[in-house]
């Protein structure tokens, strides 16, 4: 993502989580190489944000390169609904607009996938555009994801997993 040094501060990761319920909230963790300020602006409409939110930064710690995390929670959304969002600062640059669906809170059936112990290769690559293919709702990852062993010099692995996923991951929905 990230492309040159003028835009260090755009996300270089964006992933989602949950925090609380999943059918009213959910949190987009964004990393950047920068200390700046990230805003989350998401609404029900492609390209049309009515909401925003930001979070509070922290850096990785140990790692031989500069990286910060935040964890943005967004709240009273609607169960059962898609969201797009797009994360970052105006003064250097938004993600690509991304999407997420909500829980539902009724008694449809969801369909979710469950990973782990998956590392950084093309085998895996192929795993992920199968495992969203099945377009779960949401995905359950365990297991030791890439190889980190509590080493932070293996921070490139993680680069790799997480440009891995984000780039396989995604269904007919987003």
């Amino acid at each position: 993502m990230l492309l040159d040094s003028s835009v260090h501060a755009m996300p270089r990761h964006v992933y989602l989580a949950w925090q609380s319920d999943p059918a009213t909230t959910m949190t987009v963790n964004v990393q950047t190489e920068e200390p700046a300020a990230v805003e989350v602006r998401y609404g029900t409409k492609s390209g049309t944000y009515r909401h925003s939110a930001s979070g509070g930064a922290y850096r990785l710690e140990k790692l031989p390169t500069v990286r910060f995390a935040r964890a943005v929670e967004l709240v009273d959304m609607e169960p059962a609904t898609t969201y797009y969002f797009i994360a970052g600062d105006s003064s250097t640059g938004y993600s690509a607009e991304h999407t997420f669906v909500t829980v539902p809170d009724h008694d449809r059936p969801i369909r979710c996938v469950v990973v782990g112990d998956m590392g950084v290769s093309e085998r895996v690559e192929r795993l992920e555009v199968v495992a969203a293919n099945v377009e779960p709702l949401f995905c359950v990852l365990g297991g030791d994801l890439a190889n980190f062993n509590g080493n932070p010099q293996q921070w490139q692995t993680w680069d790799r997993w997480l440009d891995s996923w984000q780039d396989n991951m995604h269904n007919s929905w987003g």
